[in-house]
């Protein structure tokens, strides 16, 4: 215990450092990602058949290896941020992109016919009615895939990228020495505490933005 406190009294600079650089390619891939779902969804949901095509796409992107993944990307965009920020968003989408579709085929006919017959364009239904219907499920959806990309983004150090990873990867080859329980626990803690908080943030939004008759 001794070790730790002395480790954090003496980088926590670096582990600082790492953590906003952490959260900062967690919330970029999480923006990238709700954009891609977002017009992945909105065209399977105006196209029906390209759903289920989309969405084993996707799945199947999820079965492999963050470690493999993170390999793949080295002799097509190098190392760093641009890589790293790939395979967060090709894990990202998936999530995101099955919620919002599940959330837009789940609501009313009724619903539907009710604001067709009130003299909604469909784009306007789209957002007015549809979209807001749907956010709880969206949301989920949210949540699920930020919790993913918090822990991947630490295996972006593999490939240079930002974040804990560096500290966490460095704490595992220097087993043995003083220095790394130390790395790998602290390293582990501020990754939780960044999960935490962000799916504390989205329940918030949660709270904020669903109408609470349909909570």
């Amino acid at each position: 215990m001794s070790g730790f406190l002395q480790y954090l009294h003496y980088g926590y600079q670096t582990l600082l450092s790492e953590s906003l650089s952490h959260v900062l390619i967690v919330v970029v891939a999480m923006l990238v990602s709700f954009v891609v779902a977002a017009m992945l969804g909105l065209l399977a949901y105006r196209r029906a058949w390209l759903a289920e095509p989309l969405l084993s796409i996707t799945s199947t992107a999820l079965t492999l290896p963050s470690l493999a993944l993170f390999g793949l990307m080295i002799p097509i965009f190098g190392l760093g941020f641009v890589p790293t920020l790939i395979v967060l968003v090709i894990y990202a989408v998936m999530p995101i992109l099955r919620n919002l579709i599940t959330g837009l085929n789940s609501i009313s006919p009724a619903i539907l016919e009710a604001a067709t017959g009130i003299g909604m364009t469909r784009t306007r239904r789209l957002f007015v009615v549809e979209v807001p219907l749907a956010w709880p499920i969206i949301v989920t959806g949210l949540r699920f895939s930020s919790m993913m990309v918090v822990g991947v983004a630490a295996v972006g150090a593999y490939v240079g990228g930002p974040g804990l990873g560096a500290t966490l990867f460095n704490g595992l080859a220097e087993v043995g020495s003083r220095s790394a329980v130390p790395e790998v626990l602290s390293a582990t803690i501020m990754i939780l505490l960044i999960a935490i908080a962000l799916d504390g943030l989205f329940w918030l939004i949660s709270r904020l933005t669903v109408s609470p008759g349909i909570r």
